[in-house]
């Protein structure tokens, strides 16, 4: 019993130091996204919903999925459009962290559901927003946890589900080091939905009890294809050379394109007719791809500028929501 109430006053400890530290850093997470803003004025739009001031007003009772971004946000989309036909008549309410994330969720669902920004991790910010939506469940997607919102969620007896979780090695040793703030975030869901079972292992070892784990494999098989997509795949085929090679690096970082065309020289000696498709994840990166392969003397053709040909060298895709065309 001692040792119990020993462990609660530690984590409670523990995320009181957080939220201090977050408090105080506030300054400079805002500054870093009005920084970002230069290259995507997005950024600096809606910032008021990052401190749970909000746009919509959704009925009570509504379905809470949490996307951070891109990846996440078509990871979701299977089951955001099975509950949109089964509760067409219960709100769906979609969060995002970034404005490429927005963009997705309003390509996808339009205004099927409501959309907003995830609040910072304060609790003030967190119960402003929770008094706003009043979900019945909330649905993160992947491994997007924070200890303030699980809290605050606990407080107000919404249950939270993991839903296509991962937990790569390095990230489970980063939550192992600040155990007294990750044990209690894992024992306030209610549900973890793993994808595979080194993963559930993971979140076994970093104290998630074991009846609400579950291995029930990738959401993203679930996804289906749209109508006319493999004939827009095709068309683009046809444009690059139908039996042409391509290497396509896809959802890059800054840094990596530039390294792929560092090693063209190589690359074309060994296969001259070699097409290299380049599919930046930020938005704000398209131009400064497509100078680094004309700083590299390459044969560029941007997707948003027209159509390649069997001359092209370097095709840039600088459009949002066409990762499965391309």
């Amino acid at each position: 019993m001692r040792d119990r109430y020993v462990t609660q006053v530690w984590n409670s400890v523990a995320r009181f130091a957080y939220t201090l530290l977050y408090t105080l850093l506030m300054p400079l997470i805002v500054a870093r996204l009005w920084w970002r803003g230069r290259a995507n004025p997005a950024y600096r739009q809606r910032i008021a919903e990052r401190f749970g001031y909000l746009p919509h007003h959704p009925r009570a009772g509504g379905l809470w999925v949490h996307a951070v971004s891109v990846g996440e946000t078509l990871a979701a989309a299977p089951l955001v459009k099975r509950f949109l036909e089964q509760n067409p008549d219960t709100p769906l309410i979609i969060t995002t962290t970034t404005p490429t994330g927005s963009e997705q969720v309003k390509r996808l669902f339009g205004g099927r559901v409501f959309h907003m920004y995830l609040p910072y991790d304060l609790p003030v910010f967190i119960h402003r927003f929770l008094r706003t939506i009043r979900p019945a469940a909330l649905v993160v997607m992947e491994t997007e946890l924070w200890p303030n919102l699980m809290a605050c969620c606990e407080q107000r007896h919404i249950p939270v589900i993991l839903a296509n979780a991962r937990l790569s090695e390095k990230s489970a040793r980063g939550y192992a080091k600040f155990s007294a703030l990750t044990q209690p975030m894992l024992q306030r869901l209610s549900v973890v939905a793993a994808q595979h079972q080194s993963d559930a292992d993971r979140f076994l070892a970093l104290g998630l009890p074991p009846e609400r784990l579950a291995v029930t494999g990738s959401v993203k098989f679930d996804l289906t294809v749209a109508e006319g997509l493999n004939d827009k795949g095709a068309e683009l085929r046809q444009q690059w050379g139908r039996e042409r090679p391509v290497l396509a690096l896809a959802s890059s970082h800054p840094g990596e394109d530039e390294q792929v065309l560092d090693l063209w020289p190589e690359l074309h000696k060994a296969v001259p007719e070699l097409l290299l498709l380049l599919i930046p994840r930020h938005p704000e990166r398209f131009e400064a791809v497509g100078n680094a392969a004309r700083s590299r003397q390459l044969k560029i053709q941007r997707r948003s500028q027209g159509q390649a040909s069997e001359a092209t060298q370097v095709y840039v895709a600088d459009t949002m929501g066409e990762m499965l065309t391309l």
